[in-house]
């Protein structure tokens, strides 16, 4: 049976585009069977995506070693453009409420000028 958890989408497939806008970051933790050990295994990127009517995705990077990081968003009104590696990976899942979420993750992303 065809469900929507079934299909893998590239960065343009949901952007529309080549790039998209990074507007914050946070770190995320590593789980050990559920909870959280207290070591930051990534950051998480917020992204909008101007060819998608402005849409924003959340984009999980493993590692610390990246050109972006919470605090380059200070400023307020702080954004930079954006395009993935070509590993980024968009699935969807179902939630406990029975509804679909997007899940998207990549290895590395690239700033733009």
């Amino acid at each position: 049976m065809l469900s929507p958890t079934n299909f893998k989408f590239t960065f343009s497939q949901i952007a529309n585009a080549d790039f998209g806008l990074a507007v914050n970051a946070s770190t995320y933790t590593n789980y050990v069977d559920g909870k959280s050990d207290g070591t930051i295994a990534g950051i998480r990127l917020e992204v909008v995506l101007p060819s998608n009517r402005y849409e924003k995705i959340s984009v999980k990077l493993p590692g610390q070693n990246h050109p972006l990081s919470p605090e380059s968003f200070k400023e307020n009104g702080s954004t930079y453009k954006v395009t993935f590696s070509p590993d980024f990976e968009g699935k969807f899942y179902k939630t406990s409420s029975g509804e679909y979420a997007l899940s998207c993750k990549a290895t590395t992303f690239t700033l733009e000028k």
